[in-house]
């Protein structure tokens, strides 16, 4: 969601606010908007001061790709006014992700089987790219599969994709 600078300064306050006191709320629990209960935080994204990303999980993240992108955006500003002590403004732009619907994802994340260690494979070997024989990147990988630190995780997938997009930009800035 992208935000004026003050929004995303105080946000902060609604990621510290006890998950416990949201499941409390009487005016959420058996309500269009009991999915909120499943957010687990709001950060703000380096280098991207305006921006910021929330996370929901389990059952109630399933239940919010349901909605429409209207009805979830309401039900953010909802919890955002409840919980910030600022007016909060309309955001410029929202966009969700959908990784449970999503046919080729399904909510899925990658694991890494026991037997990696026996084969001398792993992480590293995503890392990567494949170039070709003047060293132009031809393949490369990015994805939460090919993180050393966040190892399936969507952090761990966004974290790689700023690997890879830094490692493109690193190329062609030497050949400019």
């Amino acid at each position: 969601m992208i935000c004026s600078s003050d929004a995303c300064d105080h946000l902060f306050e609604l990621s510290s606010a006890k998950s416990s006191d949201l499941r409390r709320e009487r005016g959420l629990r058996g309500t269009e908007n009991f999915w909120l209960e499943g957010i687990c935080g709001f950060h703000r994204v380096g280098h991207q001061p305006r921006l910021i990303e929330g996370w929901i999980i389990g059952a109630h993240a399933r239940h919010m790709e349901t909605l429409t992108e209207e009805k979830v955006l309401l039900g953010l500003l909802w919890l955002f006014r409840k919980f910030l002590s600022f007016d909060v403004p309309h955001p410029k732009r929202f966009l969700r992700t959908q990784w449970h619907s999503h046919p080729n994802f399904r909510g899925s994340y990658s694991f890494q089987p026991t037997y990696a260690d026996e084969l001398r494979t792993g992480r590293w070997d995503l890392e990567s790219p494949l170039a070709d024989v003047s060293g132009r990147p031809r393949l490369q990988f990015a994805g939460e599969a090919s993180s050393r630190t966040h190892f399936s995780t969507v952090h761990g997938a966004v974290e790689t994709g700023w690997r890879e997009a830094d490692r493109l930009n690193e190329f062609y800035q030497v050949r400019a």
